[in-house]
């Protein structure tokens, strides 16, 4: 009889020969090279520090991932070498691939996965990444442009030096908390319907692009010496809901922001030093509110259409200040020193509403406005130290109410009447000289009677840190200089034909110097101070001429 059973385990012992599938394994402790172990069919290779001078090729799910190396009783995160990354899949359904921890010399590129996750790598050249449903570019260094296409993405905490960093989806892309230095045509490229928010971009010809289609939101950026345009939203003017919001512009060579896209929300912005506008809208505005724009080289702010503009502040511009082909509701902005005209609002949309604004030192008029009376208003705005207080034009005449006309060169008003409660007062700015037009406790204008506050800002001291005197002030034509001044001020009338006496108080209306004159005299010093010679503290004083 023949014995079967040695035969039979020959062929089960050749069947298990060499390595069998592992779910992980580990480089070099397994396999020598980092390919060999990808191609082993383990679903996680796990690779220690070392240079591994490979072009690694992956076509299927994999969980590639660094291992940290251990120094004393420290980990550090030293990142394995290799030369080259092609992932290529063919969009399986099963889990996602993943890269972690790695430095690639040359050029990677991700594609054909529905899911990718790039996590704490270096790549010394650009990097592409397509995937399917989501890809998720985190905390890693490119040097060059890293590209990433998906439905969705979540591209955070990278850093990208001589490059762009572009994201474009059909869904949702969130790119955020990242750190772009160029140099670069673009520094942050993001298709339409995007999230970009607290990323800083430096040193490239433009800093941001959105499309804004159907709800992009930009917030809290920061981009800087770029020399185009800080944030470019010119390519796809459509859709509304667009969000701008908290970002900082800072020495650009054209624009601040340059946007296009309907239905847009600008609020809270800064801009600093432009070359040419601030903010530029090429289409319509439902908000602009609260931005600052400083030493723009052309106009402050420029827009086609505005609903409602309010609370902006624009100082220093090359041009006009704020002009707006269409407004309706322009409430509460500050625009002063501008090279043009302040506050311009130009024909198109009906019922103008110009309230509550402040308008100072323009070589211009500090308003221009062209109307479609009798449904505009004009109302408890200041025009300080203008070439013209308000130039008006238009059909018919609007509603003129509570302004105050002060030291207007050209005069208070040209085009219409003044209204019957307008007025012609210092409004005592705290700190004119340094830009702060809001109200001393002490100014007439904090509750004009029978119109409450008036100009775009309420009290911010308690006395202004200098008074500006004018000719006129007074019947005599009272006036004191230099002002400010301090230690010896020069008072001077025009000379009556009787004796006199000018005596100075302070905010709350006690004496605190006065001096006797004759006949025929126009003027006389005044050492600042008191009635005893003690220097009196800084602060408001007025002069009464008797």
């Amino acid at each position: 009889m023949r014995r079967l059973l040695p035969l039979l385990a020959v062929p089960i012992s050749m069947a298990l020969a060499g390595p069998s599938p592992a779910s992980s394994v580990t480089v070099p402790d397994q396999f020598t090279s980092i390919q060999a172990a990808i191609d082993g069919g383990a679903d996680t290779v796990l690779v220690r520090y070392g240079t591994y001078p490979e072009a690694l090729s992956i076509t299927r799910v994999l969980a590639l991932i660094a291992l940290p190396t251990q120094e004393g009783d420290r980990l550090k995160n030293l990142l394995p070498r290799v030369t080259r990354l092609r992932a290529q899949g063919s969009y399986p359904s099963g889990p996602a691939l993943l890269v972690r921890g790695f430095e690639v010399t040359g050029g990677a590129s991700v594609g054909g996965f529905h899911y990718v996750y790039l996590e704490g790598c270096r790549f010394d050249s650009s990097m592409t990444c397509n995937a399917g449903s989501f890809a998720h570019l985190w905390n890693s260094t490119v040097f060059g442009s890293a590209d990433v296409v998906s439905i969705a993405a979540d591209i955070a905490m990278n850093t990208i030096v001589g490059g762009t960093l572009s994201g474009y989806s059909a869904g949702a892309f969130d790119i955020h908390d990242n750190v772009v230095i160029g140099p670069a045509a673009v520094g942050i490229y993001g298709g339409e319907d995007v999230m970009v928010s607290r990323n800083y971009v430096k040193d490239c010809t433009n800093g941001i692009h959105a499309g804004y289609r159907f709800g992009s939101h930009l917030d809290g950026n920061v981009v800087e010496d770029c020399s185009g345009t800080g944030y470019d939203g010119t390519g796809t003017p459509l859709g509304g809901g667009n969000h701008i919001t908290n970002n900082i512009a800072r020495r650009c060579g054209q624009r601040g922001f340059d946007l296009a896209a309907i239905g847009m929300y600008v609020v809270g912005n800064t801009v600093d030093s432009t070359g040419q506008e601030g903010i530029r809208g090429l289409s319509v505005f439902d908000e602009l509110r609260d931005n600052t724009v400083t030493r723009a080289g052309s106009t402050g702010i420029s827009a086609q259409t505005v609903l409602h503009a309010v609370g902006n502040r624009v100082i220093g511009s090359g041009g006009d200040g704020m002009r707006f082909q269409g407004a309706r509701d322009v409430q509460r902005n500050v625009v002063g020193r501008s090279g043009g005209r302040g506050l311009v609002v130009m024909s198109g949309l009906n019922n103008v509403r110009a309230v509550n604004n402040t308008s100072y030192l323009n070589l211009g008029s500090g308003f221009d406005i062209t109307g479609n009376a009798p449904d505009d208003s004009i109302v408890g705005n200041i025009s300080h130290g203008n070439a013209v207080g308000l130039r008006w034009s238009g059909s018919g005449a609007p509603f003129l109410g509570c302004n105050d006309w002060y030291g207007n060169s050209g005069g208070n008003v040209i085009g219409v009447a003044e209204g019957a409660s307008d007025t012609t007062l210092n409004p005592l700015f705290c700190d004119l000289p340094n830009d702060d037009v809001s109200l001393s406790a002490v100014s007439a204008l904090v509750n004009l009677p029978g119109c409450g506050q008036v100009g775009a800002l309420g009290v911010g001291c308690s006395y202004p840190a200098a008074v500006e005197w004018r000719p006129g002030d007074a019947g005599l034509g009272l006036e004191a200089a230099p002002q400010p001044g301090h230690g010896a001020i020069r008072l001077s009338w025009r000379a009556p034909e009787a004796p006199g006496e000018i005596a100075i108080y302070d905010a709350a209306g006690a004496l605190r110097w006065k001096r006797s004159f004759d006949a025929g005299a126009a003027a006389t010093p005044w050492a600042t101070t008191a009635l005893e010679g003690r220097p009196l503290p800084a602060g408001v004083y007025f002069a009464k001429l008797t």
